[in-house]
């Protein structure tokens, strides 16, 4: 989906000195930075009258010289192909995951990258070349010479559903759980509600244009932990709440997470691409239960036919 509504543009003048030990050796500080924010992934376009409202300089600045950075990496940008004047300029933008947050980790105790503990746009910065450099652009093919190849049936698509209402303080110690580390322990982060013993919760996904006998799907999840005691989850796949087959009881301890990934058969996925993923609280007997799933993803074999899909 191409998205042309870029809101939101901050002018950054210049005189930023550059330390490279920061990161930041991608600024010059002769440039002017144009900054907006992204939150959802897609195609985006922004137009010469939206760069000319901002004061970005579209009447002297080629529209070669062009350049966008996010995260202090270049950006491939495509603009449009008649004229030497910028008339539109066109990226592939996503907004912030939780790569970043994994210094704050000691190794293996961050829940997963899917979403950062502090916000989810990610900043862009657009600018243009003083000189005659041109910037980074998106290259297009043009081999149309098919011969000799087999076409591929499927690739793998992956459909996730991303849990964030609640935060996790992860590993906890001391009389009653009472305290934890001032660092980031293991576990803690964004994660969805809590279940309690018995609790069940259903999760339901479609599996577009699912390719048979390819695989399988495989469903992977993180488990956080809302108590010191053991814990025992139970999980069932299946086409719907009366086709369910248990696929597996995850057994975790504590306040920390628990990674869980595992492929199972095409029987489980319905003829229209529906698939249940049901977790249960099942517990241990005289033993108070609470985890919480922080995300579900399912990865499945997926044809090429886009029909009039536009995403």
């Amino acid at each position: 989906m191409l998205r042309s509504n870029i809101i939101g543009f901050f002018l950054l003048v210049g005189s930023i000195a550059t330390y490279a030990q920061l990161g930041n050796e991608w600024i010059d500080s002769n440039k002017t930075y144009y900054k907006f924010k992204i939150a959802d992934e897609g195609f985006y376009r922004i137009t010469r009258d939206e760069l000319a409202s901002v004061g970005f300089p579209v009447e002297t600045v080629g529209k070669n010289r062009v350049q966008l950075f996010r995260e202090g990496e270049e950006i491939a940008l495509n603009v449009n192909s008649e004229g030497a004047s910028l008339e539109w300029l066109e990226f592939y933008g996503y907004g912030k995951d939780g790569t970043q947050d994994a210094d704050l980790y000691d190794p293996g105790d961050q829940p997963h990258t899917f979403y950062s503990l502090f916000t989810d746009s990610a900043s862009y910065f657009l600018t243009f070349n003083l000189g005659d450099t041109d910037g980074k652009r998106v290259t297009f093919s043009n081999d149309r010479n098919t011969t000799g190849l087999t076409p591929e049936t499927y690739h793998l698509e992956d459909t996730i559903q991303l849990f964030t209402g609640n935060y996790a303080p992860g590993l906890k110690f001391g009389a009653e759980s009472a305290f934890s580390l001032s660092k980031y322990e293991n576990g803690e982060g964004w994660t969805g509600s809590f279940l309690s013993k018995n609790n069940v919760r259903d999760y339901n996904f479609t599996l577009n244009d699912y390719q048979t006998n390819s695989g399988g799907p495989t469903l992977e999840t993180v488990l956080i932990g809302g108590n010191s005691l053991n814990h025992n989850a139970e999980v069932a796949v299946g086409e719907n709440s009366s086709l369910l087959e248990r696929l597996t009881n995850i057994q975790f301890s504590g306040w920390g997470k628990q990674s869980y990934e595992q492929n199972f058969t095409d029987i489980s996925v319905g003829s229209n691409g529906n698939l249940l993923i049901r977790v249960t609280a099942v517990g241990f007997p005289d033993a108070a239960e609470r985890f919480s799933p922080a995300f579900m993803r399912v990865q499945y074999p997926q044809g090429f036919d886009m029909g009039a899909k536009s995403s």
